[in-house]
C-alpha cells in the first residue's frame, strides 16, 4: 500500500503550477530569443 504523500508527482495547487510554468516558459523564451539572435547574425554573415 502506497502513501500518496510520498508519490513522485505530488499534487500542486493550480496557481503554483501556473507560476512554475510561466517561469519555465520565460526561461525558455529567453534562451530561444538568444539563439534566434545568434542564428540570425550567422545568417546575415553567411548571406
Amino acid at each position: 500500500m502506497r502513501d500518496d504523500s510520498t508519490w513522485s508527482m505530488p499534487r500542486r495547487a493550480p496557481s503554483e503550477v501556473a507560476r512554475l510554468f510561466i517561469v519555465r516558459f520565460n526561461m525558455l523564451q529567453n534562451l530561444t530569443s538568444h539563439s534566434y539572435t545568434v542564428s540570425g547574425a550567422a545568417l546575415l554573415a553567411v548571406s
